[in-house]
């Protein structure tokens, strides 16, 4: 029955070690996920480190090899005002009596860091909750809602939970077909991140940029713009990224994408640095942090702007 909730909860752990053995300009690198113990997974660590050094004896040299040669260790341990899962779990029952639901609820901590042979270390420990669910109406009908953070507060969850009802209200009303022509629309939080996740994956890699693969051409090679009023950044300091790259390069805490409406920057990896002769600002050329600026129209005014 729709009004009855089946949930089910489990503690995962997952870690993964990523080694890259370098000389020169040649390198191998290899990665593998670790159990947990010590002895077991120390005794892993001999055998990959025997097959890098094999592989990296046949490997030819890498033109674009790029890893840090300064010394800059690094260390972030957030503070962990994580809810307890079992009082969230409890209040997201309670908000969504008699709705057709189905969600998944991850809470817990992210550990990141990085060694290497020249005595540099980095560290970093944050911790986030992320409830991202949806709410059947019928047949191809539903709602979508997400609630993520570092604070957990039920009064957010409820006003969330409240949208979602009204919306479902709404979608039980007959449907209005239009008629070809212009017409201002209002993207809610789910569709815009529909389309910023097609956009984002190319859009501000400089290598795509550079090869003119990236979807957002026009705006890099003819100065089209959007909307003055968007700003876009990748916000790592108040995100959920590390300020360091795989290869121990310290990263900026936010990069501008689009600024007043036009592109402003790209992302930058290791090896595009080194093919471009740009400076690393990024670990992978796809933000880890989007950020954007909010507008200036209340959501409970939205209707009346249209």
């Amino acid at each position: 029955p729709r009004s009855t909730l089946f949930p089910y909860t489990t503690l995962f752990r997952s870690m993964t070690v990523h080694l890259d053995l370098i000389e020169g300009c040649k390198h191998a690198a290899i990665s593998a996920e670790l159990c947990g113990d010590q002895t077991l997974d120390t005794e892993r660590l001999k055998d990959m480190l025997n097959t890098v050094r094999k592989q990296r004896q046949i490997l030819p040299d890498d033109p674009f090899l790029n890893f840090a040669t300064e010394k800059n260790d690094s260390e972030y341990d957030s503070q962990n005002t994580l809810p307890d899962t079992e009082d969230s779990l409890s209040a997201i029952f309670k908000q969504a009596a008699g709705l057709d639901l189905v969600g998944i609820w991850a809470n817990g901590n992210n550990y990141r860091g990085f060694a290497n042979s020249a005595g540099q270390r980095n560290w970093y420990n944050n911790a986030n909750f992320n409830f991202d669910w949806s709410v059947y109406h019928n047949s191809d009908k539903a709602v979508k809602m997400g609630y993520a953070g570092f604070d957990w507060d039920d009064s957010v969850l409820a006003s969330k939970m409240s949208s979602v009802r009204e919306a479902l209200a709404i979608m039980g009303k007959q449907p209005v077909s239009l008629t070809p022509g212009k017409y201002r629309v209002y993207l809610a939080p789910a569709a815009l991140y529909e389309f910023l996740s097609v956009v984002i994956w190319q859009g501000f890699s400089l290598e795509d940029v550079k090869t003119a693969q990236t979807p957002l051409i026009q705006m890099v090679a003819e100065g089209r713009k959007v909307d003055p009023s968007i700003q876009l950044i990748d916000n790592r300091v108040d995100g959920f990224a590390s300020a360091f790259s795989a290869e121990g390069f310290i990263l900026p805490d936010s990069v501008k994408l689009i600024n007043s409406g036009r592109y402003h920057s790209s992302l930058t990896n290791a090896r595009s640095a080194k093919e471009y002769g740009e400076p690393v600002n990024a670990n992978d050329e796809y933000p880890s942090s989007l950020d954007l600026a909010p507008g200036d129209i209340d959501v409970e005014n939205v209707l009346k702007e249209l």
